[in-house]
Protein backbone atom coordinates (compact mmCIF):
# COMPACT_ATOMS: atom_id res chain seq x y z
CA UNK A 1 0.00 0.00 0.00
CA UNK A 2 3.08 2.35 0.82
CA UNK A 3 4.61 1.44 -2.57
CA UNK A 4 1.37 2.03 -4.06
CA UNK A 5 0.98 5.44 -2.48
CA UNK A 6 4.47 6.49 -2.99
CA UNK A 7 4.01 5.84 -6.93
CA UNK A 8 0.45 8.32 -7.21
CA UNK A 9 2.04 11.03 -5.33
CA UNK A 10 4.95 10.48 -7.58
CA UNK A 11 2.94 10.72 -10.93
CA UNK A 12 0.91 13.70 -9.53
CA UNK A 13 3.97 15.45 -9.27
CA UNK A 14 5.18 14.39 -12.67
CA UNK A 15 2.08 15.40 -14.38
CA UNK A 16 3.12 18.41 -16.62
CA UNK A 17 0.31 20.23 -16.39
CA UNK A 18 1.38 21.43 -13.20
CA UNK A 19 4.43 23.38 -14.65
CA UNK A 20 3.87 26.41 -16.38
CA UNK A 21 4.37 26.22 -20.34
CA UNK A 22 6.77 28.82 -20.39
CA UNK A 23 9.14 27.21 -17.89
CA UNK A 24 8.95 23.39 -19.48
CA UNK A 25 11.83 24.18 -21.43
CA UNK A 26 14.25 25.66 -19.19
CA UNK A 27 16.31 23.75 -17.66
CA UNK A 28 18.73 25.69 -15.17
CA UNK A 29 18.99 26.54 -11.66
CA UNK A 30 20.24 29.74 -11.94
CA UNK A 31 16.93 31.79 -10.79
CA UNK A 32 14.31 30.72 -8.28
CA UNK A 33 11.33 28.77 -9.78
CA UNK A 34 13.22 27.51 -12.70
CA UNK A 35 13.62 24.13 -13.19
CA UNK A 36 16.85 22.12 -13.24
CA UNK A 37 17.37 18.73 -14.11
CA UNK A 38 20.03 15.78 -14.02
CA UNK A 39 20.23 12.68 -15.82
CA UNK A 40 20.84 9.56 -13.66
CA UNK A 41 21.47 5.31 -14.74
CA UNK A 42 18.74 3.72 -13.35
CA UNK A 43 20.61 -0.06 -13.62
CA UNK A 44 23.16 1.78 -11.52
CA UNK A 45 21.75 3.04 -8.77
CA UNK A 46 22.42 1.51 -5.30
CA UNK A 47 20.71 1.52 -1.95
CA UNK A 48 23.38 2.70 1.13
CA UNK A 49 22.49 2.57 4.83
CA UNK A 50 24.11 5.92 6.73
CA UNK A 51 25.82 5.82 10.01
CA UNK A 52 22.20 7.83 11.23
CA UNK A 53 19.91 4.81 10.16
CA UNK A 54 18.88 6.51 7.22
CA UNK A 55 19.03 4.72 4.03
CA UNK A 56 20.50 6.77 0.88
CA UNK A 57 20.07 6.84 -3.08
CA UNK A 58 23.46 8.18 -4.35
CA UNK A 59 23.98 8.07 -8.40
CA UNK A 60 28.13 8.19 -8.02
CA UNK A 61 29.14 11.32 -6.36
CA UNK A 62 25.97 12.97 -5.34
CA UNK A 63 23.07 12.16 -3.93
CA UNK A 64 19.40 12.04 -5.34
CA UNK A 65 17.10 11.22 -2.34
CA UNK A 66 17.19 9.82 1.63
CA UNK A 67 14.70 7.12 3.35
CA UNK A 68 13.85 6.98 6.57
CA UNK A 69 13.46 3.28 6.36
CA UNK A 70 14.19 0.57 4.82
CA UNK A 71 11.12 -0.50 3.29
CA UNK A 72 10.67 3.03 2.01
CA UNK A 73 13.99 2.82 0.81
CA UNK A 74 12.99 -0.08 -1.35
CA UNK A 75 9.75 1.40 -2.67
CA UNK A 76 11.36 4.49 -3.71
CA UNK A 77 14.63 2.36 -5.34
CA UNK A 78 11.82 0.67 -7.55
CA UNK A 79 10.00 3.94 -8.50
CA UNK A 80 13.51 5.60 -9.57
CA UNK A 81 14.37 2.87 -11.40
CA UNK A 82 11.37 3.91 -13.77
CA UNK A 83 12.86 7.27 -14.81
CA UNK A 84 16.18 7.97 -15.64
CA UNK A 85 15.80 11.80 -14.61
CA UNK A 86 15.65 13.98 -12.27
CA UNK A 87 14.57 17.50 -11.94
CA UNK A 88 14.25 20.11 -9.18
CA UNK A 89 12.18 23.76 -9.40
CA UNK A 90 13.19 26.12 -7.00
CA UNK A 91 16.54 24.90 -6.26
CA UNK A 92 18.07 28.33 -6.69
CA UNK A 93 15.98 29.88 -4.01
CA UNK A 94 17.49 31.67 -1.15
CA UNK A 95 14.43 31.55 1.36
CA UNK A 96 16.14 30.76 4.77
CA UNK A 97 13.97 27.37 5.24
CA UNK A 98 14.96 27.16 1.07
CA UNK A 99 14.25 23.25 1.04
CA UNK A 100 10.66 23.89 2.27
CA UNK A 101 10.16 25.83 -1.50
CA UNK A 102 11.99 22.59 -3.76
CA UNK A 103 10.28 20.26 -5.94
CA UNK A 104 11.61 17.31 -7.17
CA UNK A 105 9.81 15.05 -9.74
CA UNK A 106 11.14 12.16 -12.34
CA UNK A 107 11.27 12.11 -15.76
CA UNK A 108 12.00 9.33 -18.66
CA UNK A 109 13.93 11.08 -21.09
Amino acid sequence: MRRLFFAVLLLFFTSTALIPARQLNRQTADRPGEIDCEPYVPSALRLVQSDRGTWQLPQGSRLIQKFASRDDAWSGLAVFQSYNVVCYIGRGNTQPNRLDFVMMYLKKD
